[in-house]
This record gives structure tokens, C-alpha cells and sequence, in this order.
């Protein structure tokens, strides 16, 4: 069972959404408190974030809250949390909340709430942060979500361990409790081999020895699923044309460059000639 003493939860800011979304957030509040977890968040005074704040604070709780500095000046944070934290962007402010937790529950929300959630599977798919994901997917908000996360992995577009990323539940209980029971991230999974990432044609150009360029395969790519060599097709040096080389091409030009300049002075030269202004 994990230690869990701050978790992260990822909530909207909006106030026009239904009231299920708040209930479970003031439910997510105060379970929190009652089992003395500090709450960290986005310290927004509006929605979902500020109803979790007020529940958990209400039920004996404590919040710590990260906002960057140009929301404070706008009085977009809330000002009764246990802690305000104030950083310069909001990078930063995603990396202290990250950095502080113990686990992450993502509320449903708007842009910026899928933007931590998905930044946040990233890091972990990178091995940057290895603790539970807990996705709670009030009144099946999240279903369009996870199924493009299942679709990027049934079409190879993420491998299938990272399916075990993320958790979902229904209820705060059981968001609560996924923290606790869900193992943390394995390195071993992040160190797998990239070579069951790679194309089987990806190619890359390099150059012979008489300096022309060829296509070669990648070194490392999976010889054993595409039934070809590693070592890619040897290339068939072409013959010498000489339309082909560009110096030689260059000195017929300017040879050339008189006969163009006399024909186009061709009429003012015989004019001067027939004037005796030029030897005949």
C-alpha cells in the first residue's frame, strides 16, 4: 500500500457545469480531510477547484495551492488556502504541483484540466513521474477520452503496458482508494528497447565512397518482422553523364556568354560599322 500524504487533483474552473461535477468534488473534498491528505491544486477561487478547496478546509482539511503570479494580480486565486505558492509560469506551477504529490486525481474539466492530465501520463510514459494516475470519470465524461488513449494503443501508437498509466473510477471512494492499491510506474517499462517503436522502412541517407548519396536502413531496425536486412540493398553507382556535372556545365555557359552579348548588340554594332564610327 502506498504512503499517500498529498495528492494533486486537476479540476475545472468553470461554474456552468452540472451540479454533479460539484458534489463530487465537495465528496473527493472530504474524504481527503478525513483521512489527512493535503489537497494541492491550482488555488482558483471559481468551480470545481474552488469547491474541493472550501470542502476539504470545511471538513478539517489542508490545501496547498499553486498559481503563477500574473493570476494572483488578477484575483483569480483563492485566498483561505492553508498555503499559496506563487510561480513565474505555469510550467513551473504544473512541476511543483507534480513534484509535491504523492498521486494525481483528475476531476473532469475544460483545456486546461486535459493538459495537465495528458502532460502528466506523458511524464510518467517517460519515466519523469512514476506515482498513481487516477482518472475520475464523473457521469462518463472522460469515455471519449479513454477511448482515443485505446485507440492509440491498438494502433500502435503507444504500447499496451502504458495502458496501466492511468487508472479510472466512478466515485471519489474509489478514486481514493485507487492510490493507495495501484503500484508504482516501473523504469523497467520506460527502458524497454525502442526498437519495437521503429518503422520497418525508415531510412536515412549517407554517402559512398565515390561520394554519391544512397538510401541505407536505419541501423537497429527489426529485421525479423520485415524479412529484410538490416544492412538495406546495396546501391548501383550511376555512370558519368556529362549533363550531370556542374562545373563543366558552368564553363559552357560563360563560353557562351559572348555569343549571347553580341547578338544582342548585333543591329547597334552594324549601325556604328555602316556610320564609319568602326573599321569595316
Amino acid at each position: 500500500m502506498n504512503d499517500i500524504k498529498n495528492v494533486c487533483v486537476y479540476s475545472a474552473s468553470s461554474t456552468k457545469i452540472d451540479q454533479a461535477y460539484f458534489d463530487a468534488a465537495e465528496k473527493l473534498g472530504k474524504i481527503l480531510a478525513e483521512r489527512k491528505i493535503n489537497l494541492i491544486n491550482g488555488a482558483g477561487c471559481l468551480g470545481l477547484m474552488c469547491a474541493i478547496s472550501d470542502a476539504t478546509l470545511q471538513a478539517g482539511g489542508t490545501v496547498t495551492g499553486v498559481i503563477p503570479h500574473f493570476m494572483v494580480e488578477q484575483g483569480w486565486h483563492h485566498k483561505g488556502l492553508t498555503q499559496l505558492i506563487e510561480t513565474e509560469t505555469m510550467h513551473e506551477r504544473k512541476q511543483i504541483m507534480a513534484d509535491m504529490s504523492d498521486g494525481v486525481i483528475a476531476l473532469p474539466g475544460g483545456c486546461g484540466t486535459l493538459e495537465e492530465l495528458l502532460e502528466i501520463i506523458t511524464w510518467k510514459q517517460l519515466g519523469l513521474y512514476l506515482k498513481p494516475v487516477v482518472i475520475l470519470n464523473i457521469n462518463h465524461f472522460y469515455d471519449p477520452l479513454l477511448e482515443m488513449l485505446n485507440q492509440a494503443i491498438e494502433q500502435n501508437f503507444m504500447r499496451r503496458e502504458h495502458g496501466a498509466i492511468w487508472h479510472v473510477a466512478e466515485t471519489p471512494e474509489e478514486a481514493v482508494n485507487l492510490l493507495y492499491n495501484t503500484p508504482v510506474w516501473s523504469k523497467e517499462i520506460v527502458n524497454l528497447r525502442l526498437y519495437e517503436y521503429r518503422l520497418p522502412y525508415r531510412c536515412k541517407i549517407y554517402c559512398r565512397e565515390d561520394g554519391r548519396a544512397a538510401a541505407k536502413a536505419r541501423p537497429g531496425s527489426d529485421s525479423k518482422r520485415t524479412g529484410k536486412s538490416e544492412a538495406g540493398m546495396q546501391g548501383q553507382p550511376l555512370p558519368y553523364q556529362l549533363r550531370s556535372d556542374a562545373f563543366v556545365t558552368g564553363i559552357i555557359l560563360i563560353c557562351f556568354r559572348p555569343v549571347f552579348l553580341f547578338a544582342e548588340k548585333r543591329k547597334e554594332i552594324c549601325a556604328a560599322t555602316d556610320k564609319g564610327a568602326l573599321p569595316v
